[in-house]
């Protein structure tokens, strides 16, 4: 699972300096359904809970039984993945279709700031960047043991 992430990050996310992906892209959505099929393989039998289709309600499961080991990484999960479904609707609302890759200094950050009731571009890219981040060490977690 982790080689097929990496090519995902690096052959269709292509992310620099300037542009991010919060869907293919380090840390992004992808990463927490990796994390959450993940455990869904390890356990899914012993927690047929655990088992559904809705990310959302298999996080909440990852919470209540506390699978990661530490709850605070898997509330950090759900509220990461959150955040990253509001900013895809924001961006569609904006742009009129659905994107994932943008540069930093795209309008459309603006634009879906302004939507999520934040501060604008830096506040938002500030928040996106630091969940990245977060999702990324959890998910390097997750894949070690």
């Amino acid at each position: 699972m982790k080689r097929l992430r990496k090519r995902v990050e690096v052959e269709l996310a292509r992310e620099r300096e300037g542009f991010f992906d919060y869907k293919l892209g380090r840390g992004g959505i992808m990463d927490i359904e990796f994390i959450l099929q993940h455990l869904q393989l390890r356990m899914g039998s012993a927690i047929p809970t655990l088992t559904t289709a809705n990310t959302f309600d298999g996080l909440d499961v990852v919470i209540e039984k506390n699978l990661l080991g530490k709850s605070d990484d898997a509330v950090l999960l759900k509220e990461a993945y959150a955040f990253y479904r509001t900013l895809e609707s924001a961006l569609s609302l904006a742009s009129g279709r659905n994107l994932s890759r943008l540069k930093t200094s795209d309008e459309l950050v603006a634009k879906a700031a302004c939507s999520m009731d934040l501060s604008g571009a830096q506040k938002l890219l500030e928040q996106y960047f630091s969940l990245r981040d977060e999702v990324r060490r959890v998910y390097d977690l997750a894949f070690s043991a």
